[in-house]
């Protein structure tokens, strides 16, 4: 049975007092896993509420399409890791191709690749990876409890960067299992913040 819930993109605008006492207007983006909008922007409220001083609002609101979320106790960052599965039609002998988006805790880039790889291990899906950028969310919030957490307020967020927001996939469901571990992959990460890997299962 599927779940009703989504991923949601919100933005919370607010004046942050830098260390020089100035006022900066700042845009934090929170990935909130919910039923509906309102509960989104209601869980986006909830979560910088305690935190800033004077008015803040959610701006935006998107619905955001990713697979999978790979977790970690220690990762500073979520990546978007932009893969595409390759599996056999039986009907008809062709190859069909799901693309999905699965989002990574991790430290940098490289990182981000390894922790995906690891988890695609026991996997029998030959798979490429199409791309890998950092998306800035300050936060991702899963249900009533945080999933991960990266900073502990939207506050105490550097710069308020816009997040990348390229999300164009396929809307087919494909279940990646986090637990499982991969096999390395040739892979070259560019300097721009993206990474293109290839990987095939061994016959």
């Amino acid at each position: 049975m599927k779940t009703l819930e989504k991923w949601f993109e919100c933005k919370v605008k607010y004046d942050k007092v830098l260390e020089d006492g100035c006022s900066k207007n700042v845009t934090d983006t929170y990935l909130i896993r919910a039923i509906s909008f309102a509960e989104a922007e209601a869980r986006a409220v909830e979560e910088v509420a305690p935190y800033i001083t004077g008015e803040f609002e959610v701006c935006a609101c998107a619905k955001r399409n990713y697979q999978e979320l790979i977790g970690s106790n220690n990762g500073e960052r979520f990546y978007k890791v932009k893969v595409s599965f390759i599996t056999l039609d039986e009907k008809t002998a062709k190859e069909k191709v799901t693309s999905n988006n699965i989002l990574v805790q991790a430290d940098d880039i490289s990182s981000a690749l390894s922790k995906f790889e690891m988890s695609m291990k026991m996997s029998l899906v030959d798979y490429v990876i199409d791309s890998v950028a950092d998306t800035k969310y300050v936060d991702v919030i899963t249900n009533s409890v945080k999933a991960v957490k990266v900073k502990s307020a939207a506050c105490k967020h550097k710069d308020g960067d816009d997040v990348e927001n390229d999300v164009n996939v396929d809307n087919r469901d494909f279940e990646v299992d986090s637990e499982s571990t991969s096999t390395s992959a040739q892979k070259q990460v560019t300097t721009d913040g993206e990474s293109n890997a290839r990987k095939k299962k061994p016959s």
